[in-house]
């Protein structure tokens, strides 16, 4: 059995009980980032080891938090991974404090503040594969937008527990689709898949969702939920969203959350939403060409990319009981669910007049960019430049909000604003070492 551990100044002794020397897992993505962080903040050691640090917690806790979704009622299994912010920061918080968090009680009850009755969730859909590679489609897609969301509530979050208050009850599901290598599909299933790959597979993703939520939700939780989809994901979390809405424990109106459990639908990139009429052409010639214009901006995913680090992680899921279902009639399966995928995401997904989303088109983006879109958001800066609304646009739907950003289709993560939030974690756990 192979171990590893992950690339830091100071690695912790006991990762691992294994007589051999385990293997160094370098996180690409994390890398990437720090060579961004010194460009912006300079090579200082101290800092580095720190940023280091943070990206290894947080590939640590999507490893341990994989896991297989199988549906009886579809005939199908899927990857998806998780992150909890409050886990994230308490293992920051006792790496450089060497202390458990101690976390107040309230005077009336015995719970701990922490168990907060607000419950915040984000589900992060996958995007459509690049071509039929198995390692496409998996937990990791979008791993990006997980450390975000991640890193830019860690510092409020080591306040907190620093103030010996818990922090907030968030968390982030990364899905997976049967077309990975660690899933599982039927004949039956890719029968109907292959026939509307996208609505399908927002009913799993439905199903998966209500599940999921009845677990952390009860007469004192009060959940929201938003479905971020980028790409094919778009689409995806719009109708998985149609799907939840049909059940009456959900709804989008504010003014009924207290009674049922909001969704919000970010869709980013969205193709199949776009107003562009010619969205096939769109896809075939822009898809290639956004790689060549967008240059190096956004670093290495945790995909395909990455073939070595890839094999570590399939090590360490092995370990775990997770792994790879890829006999000769799996792969044939998944090859055609993948190319179904590629001919689907680019066709149009008609929504219900009242289901709201929030639409974000990047202006630079070959394959969603219209002259209109980016007309409107040009007029736009000049009349509310420096503000949000320098980015909206004339929705093409009731119930959408659309803003243009000034991005190719692909997201760069790690903008200066992104390196900012990352230089403010740091100072932040600076002070945790003076406790």
């Amino acid at each position: 059995m192979e171990s590893f551990i992950f690339k830091s100044k100071k690695p912790e002794s006991n990762i691992t009980e294994n007589k051999e020397k385990p293997k160094e897992l370098v996180f690409p993505h994390g890398e990437y980032g720090i060579k961004e962080y010194e460009k912006e903040y300079g090579n200082n050691p101290e800092e580095i080891n720190k940023v280091r640090d943070i990206f290894n917690a947080f590939l640590s806790q999507e490893i341990s938090n994989v896991q297989i979704y199988n549906s009886q009622k579809y005939g199908v299994s899927f990857p998806y991974t998780s992150i909890n912010v409050s886990n994230f920061s308490k293992e920051i918080y006792e790496k450089y404090t060497g202390k458990k968090p101690s976390i107040k009680t309230s005077e009336d009850t015995t719970n701990i503040v922490s168990d907060k009755k607000n419950i915040s969730r984000e589900y992060i859909f996958p995007g459509a594969p690049l071509n039929t590679d198995l390692i496409d489609n998996g937990p990791f897609h979008f791993a990006g937008e997980s450390m975000h969301q991640c890193i830019g509530k860690l510092p409020a979050a080591l306040e907190k527990i620093k103030n010996g208050e818990g922090p907030d009850n968030f968390e982030i599901i990364m899905l997976g689709t049967p077309a990975n290598e660690y899933g599982i599909m039927s004949e039956e299933f890719l029968e109907k898949f292959e026939k509307n790959p996208t609505l399908v597979m927002s009913e799993v993703f439905a199903e998966f969702i209500e599940k999921n939520n009845v677990t952390k939700n009860s007469e004192n939780n009060k959940l929201s939920t938003e479905l971020y989809g980028i790409s094919w994901g778009g689409g995806l979390s719009a109708l998985t969203g149609e799907k939840l809405l049909e059940s009456d424990v959900y709804t989008q109106d504010p003014d009924k959350a207290n009674d049922k459990e909001l969704i919000v639908i970010r869709a980013q990139n969205p193709v199949s939403l776009s107003r562009s009429k010619i969205k096939g052409l769109k896809i075939w010639l822009g898809s290639p060409l956004n790689d060549l214009v967008s240059g190096d901006k956004y670093g290495p995913t945790m995909g395909k990319e990455n073939p070595k680090f890839m094999d570590q992680i399939r090590n360490l899921l092995k370990d775990k009981g997770i792994v790879t279902n890829i006999s000769e009639e799996q792969q044939k399966m998944k090859k055609k669910a993948m190319i179904d995928i590629i001919l689907a995401f680019r066709k149009e997904v008609k929504l219900k007049p009242e289901t709201k989303v929030n639409e974000i088109y990047g202006l630079n983006d070959l394959s969603t960019k219209t002259s209109s879109l980016n007309n409107e958001v040009e007029e736009q800066v000049k009349l509310h430049g420096g503000s949000l609304g320098q980015n909206i646009a004339i929705p093409q739907r009731k119930n959408s909000r659309v803003f243009g950003v000034n991005t190719f289709h692909e997201i760069p993560w790690f903008r200066k604003n992104e390196l900012k939030r990352i230089h403010k974690a740091v100072e932040v756990i600076k002070n945790l070492e003076n406790i």
